[in-house]
């Protein structure tokens, strides 16, 4: 503070000395001590800026997650998924018979006996009452599988024939 001519009084002088007590020196600026604290209080209530960084990061995960979206479909991910037809069969002493549902291409079904692929079952179609005979003896299990050829393929048919034959459609 500057010395002025006027005198002062004891409760101004004791001001004074007080503020110089309080002043703290914040990057090179004499501060007083409630000043600062008037400020702190001031930048501890402002949130004006969270709601602008809030809006920024979702809007990132926004095309984040549609950028993911566009990129799956793009790649296939989501495409050529096919429903596998229907059909029942039942298994008896070595030959697998076709009870009903949807008309298969015999090229597109194969067999597995004990966990080993066996050929096609090959022939056009395959309609109810159609007979396949596997040629083989059996210990343990029977299948039926459809395969489409572009990396689809289901089990129509499954059953374990160790316990007595049980027969189940999958």
């Amino acid at each position: 503070m500057a010395h002025t001519s006027a005198k002062r009084t004891p409760a101004a002088a004791a001001a004074e000395r007080l503020e110089r007590v309080e002043s703290r020196r914040v990057r090179g600026w004499w501060v007083s001590e409630t000043k600062m604290r008037e400020r702190i209080n001031e930048l501890r209530s402002d949130s004006r800026a969270v709601s602008p960084v809030i809006g920024v990061v979702l809007m990132i995960a926004v095309v984040v997650i549609l950028a993911a979206v566009v990129g799956a479909f793009a790649t296939g991910v989501f495409g050529n998924q096919q429903d596998a037809p229907q059909a029942t069969f039942t298994y008896d002493s070595g030959t697998i018979t076709m009870g009903g549902g949807d008309t298969l291409n015999g090229a597109n079904i194969y067999t597995v006996v004990d966990g080993t692929r066996q050929d096609a079952v090959g022939g056009d179609e395959i309609t109810a009452g159609a007979q396949i005979a596997t040629g083989l003896s059996p210990s343990e299990s029977v299948s039926v599988v459809y395969d489409d050829d572009e990396g689809n393929s289901a089990t129509l048919f499954s059953t374990d024939v160790s316990g007595g034959g049980n027969n189940q459609n999958s």
